[in-house]
């Protein structure tokens, strides 16, 4: 039989606590935006959801830079290195925002290829290209 120590209970606890609060958040948005987004019309909900999906691609490498600074930072504040740890998320976060810069050029570029792989809807295929090209000012913010 495991049992927890009283800190990793509390930890439990709080992770726990803190994703059903996330989730629920989360979800709340989700419902909110597809009300207002459904309210428009079905070539409006199907131009926002293949928007998503041609932008959820770009968040790979994010997930990757995330995952690699995470690691680095956590070792180095656990071997009370706390310049170095500093150095790790500066770096990383440079080079973050380079490649998310990068991500948005492709994105820019090549909006119309990636729109078309998930629809042959012109009218679709058009909005979702302009909403691709608004969305990417942003994509450095998620390096």
């Amino acid at each position: 039989m495991f049992i927890f120590p009283s800190n990793e209970v509390s930890i439990l606890g709080l992770s726990f606590t803190l994703r059903g609060s996330n989730l629920g958040v989360k979800g709340a948005a989700i419902a909110t935006c597809i009300a207002i987004v459904t309210s428009l019309g079905v070539k409006a909900l199907e131009s926002h959801y293949l928007a998503i999906q041609a932008e959820s691609i770009t968040y790979i490498p994010t997930f990757g830079f995330a995952t690699v600074a995470t690691t680095l930072i956590a070792q180095a504040i656990g071997a009370k290195k706390i310049n170095l740890a500093k150095k790790y998320a500066r770096n990383s976060l440079i080079m973050g925002t380079h490649v998310m810069s990068i991500v948005g050029l492709f994105l820019f570029i090549f909006a119309h290829g990636l729109v078309s792989f998930f629809s042959n809807n012109v009218e679709v295929i058009e909005s979702d290209i302009q909403l691709l090209r608004i969305v990417v000012i942003f994509e450095p913010f998620f390096g």
